[in-house]
């Protein structure tokens, strides 16, 4: 896969995103909700580690197969940022590093409420999670290996031979 190839891909994708983004808050007369610019950050990570490790070159606009990388590869790095906020808004990673969450201990009632109400606590959290989100996607390995290490810690402990 080219530069330029994963430069329009993303760009297309974040045309997508921003079409997207005008069209929620016309309708609704909302803003939108932070998990679409948490995908886009995601997406604009991957977009920029993909050209940073592949040299600049003409893209054959026939190749679909580096089409399709580029796709998945996207959508990848979009399932990870998902994930990770999810381990946020769930506690699962804690500290002065990583965003907290209004609403979170309020009851369950539905999804819809749930994902209306919960929110970033403050701008500094938003700011924290959108950063999380562009680090998960930029490092393809980063969000496999900090669910490796969440269960290795949750994992019972081995059954001791009698």
């Amino acid at each position: 896969m080219n530069a330029r190839l994963a430069i329009s891909g993303v760009f297309a994708l974040a045309l997508l995103f921003g079409i997207t983004l005008m069209a929620w808050t016309r309708k609704e007369g909302n803003a939108p909700p932070i998990l679409l610019f948490v995908l886009l950050a995601a997406l604009l990570g991957r977009g920029i580690e993909i050209t940073s490790r592949h040299p600049p070159a003409v893209a054959d606009a026939h190749d679909l197969k580096a089409y399709v990388d580029l796709a998945w590869e996207l959508l990848v790095s979009m399932i990870f940022a998902l994930v990770i906020y999810l381990m946020f808004q769930g506690r699962i990673l804690q500290g002065s590093l990583f965003p907290q969450f209004s609403s979170a201990g309020d009851k369950y009632t539905n999804m819809y409420d749930y994902m209306r109400n919960m929110r970033p606590a403050t701008n500094v959290d938003t700011a924290k999670a959108l950063f999380w989100a562009f680090v998960a996607g930029y490092s393809a390995k980063f969000v496999p290996r900090l669910l490796s290490g969440v269960s290795k810690d949750t994992a019972p402990p081995p059954a001791k031979p009698r």
